[in-house]
């Protein structure tokens, strides 16, 4: 099949970072390439993995890369997004599954939100025996420093569609070793340090499979823990914060109270480091 992509395919690019995947690989390209519009290209990036994702990812029409050594997730995203030349870029994990009108959703989305540099779907964790939302998102929060300080929310990339530009704003994901499983977490804060935003929709746009392989991969984290590099890391970007931000990032009340006075606390302190002065919530 050839890699060409349709004419009526969206200026978005989307990285799929693959490791002895191909068991869920045929089913997450799948839940891509079927999105109206399609995105104009998926990347298949190979962290030297010991089956053979090639065909799969050629099956669909997409560009296959694989790396010369084992980085880490991480790492190949990076390598995937360094090769994108459209306005949007996304990613996907190897295992996970985009629900119809995840694109369509996303791109009026940031259509309608100028500002935003990034938007989000709600997620579903899903076996074989139960599906859920994950920890979804109150209404009205705008994800900037305000809603990370009073609600963390727990992410992965796969819910979200960025602005090019402003993915590489922030730096993109970090690339070292010491960065493994705390990838995201990095670059939401990297991007949330320059005052970068985001906004949310409230509809399910994906489907995270919970299997025996995830499962034992996230107890072996576990029991590692986060490297010192990493946390320290992590420490100095939450620092890199405003004195009103660290303290609400401390406190563990969540009620609309703390909201309210955190929303306030906000508009003072980070108001003018915003991405443009868009006031609307888009939902």
């Amino acid at each position: 099949m050839s890699s060409a992509m349709p004419p009526e395919a969206c200026p978005l690019s989307v990285v799929v970072p693959v490791y002895n995947g191909t068991p869920w690989l045929d089913q997450t390209l799948a839940s891509i390439a079927g999105q109206c519009p399609r995105p104009r290209r998926m990347i298949v990036v190979d962290d030297c993995s010991q089956d053979d994702p090639a065909p799969i990812a050629a099956r669909f029409g997409a560009e296959y890369v694989r790396l010369t050594e084992n980085v880490g997730p991480g790492a190949a995203r990076a390598a995937g997004a360094a090769l994108v030349d459209t306005a949007l870029v996304a990613f996907c994990d190897q295992d996970d599954i985009w629900l119809p009108g995840m694109v369509a959703r996303s791109l009026a989305t940031l259509q309608r939100a100028p500002w935003a540099w990034m938007v989000a779907h709600q997620a579903l964790l899903a076996s074989e025996t139960f599906c859920r939302p994950i920890n979804p998102v109150p209404p009205g929060s705008r994800m900037g420093f305000l809603d990370f300080a009073v609600w963390p929310p727990i992410w992965t990339v796969t819910q979200v569609v960025f602005r090019t530009e402003a993915y590489r704003r922030s730096g993109g994901f970090p690339i070292e070793r010491h960065f493994f499983g705390v990838d995201d977490s990095i670059l939401w804060w990297r991007s949330l340090a320059q005052g970068l935003r985001g906004t949310y929709v409230h509809v399910p746009g994906v489907v995270y499979r919970l299997h025996a392989a995830q499962t034992n991969k996230s107890l072996r984290l576990n029991k590692r823990g986060i490297d010192p590099k990493a946390a320290a890391e992590w420490d100095r970007l939450r620092n890199a914060a405003p004195a009103p931000m660290r303290l609400l990032m401390a406190a563990s009340n969540r009620s609309r109270l703390v909201r309210v006075v955190a929303r306030v606390a906000y508009r003072i302190s980070r108001a003018p480091a915003l991405l443009g002065s868009e006031s609307r919530t888009v939902t």
